[in-house]
């Protein structure tokens, strides 16, 4: 799903974890804000994962470890701190 560049703000919503299915979703260039929750866990179909250019905060999720799937993650242009370990045994082709 590509909902960048909608001028969406606040956090992103948790309803998005319902969508087992889901194998892209690009949330970049937003004005989305807050730390990203731990909506993701379900996700485990999920191949891409873009939240690029908004204003996200916090640590990274320990619900990211569940993306068994994910080959691309965007992460840049946001505010996050801490470590990106959650990130480590995932099979990545792209950061």
């Amino acid at each position: 799903r590509d909902l960048s560049k909608n001028e969406f703000s606040g956090s992103i919503p948790y309803s998005i974890g319902q969508m087992k299915d889901l194998n892209s979703l690009n949330l970049a260039h937003n004005q989305l804000n807050n730390e990203l929750g731990d909506m993701f866990k379900s996700l485990t179909k999920l191949k891409q994962l873009d939240v690029s250019f908004n204003s996200l905060s916090g640590n990274l999720p320990q619900s990211l470890k569940s993306l068994t799937s994910l080959k691309k993650i965007q992460l840049q242009n946001n505010k996050f701190s801490g470590s990106i370990n959650v990130l480590a045994n995932l099979p990545l082709d792209d950061v």
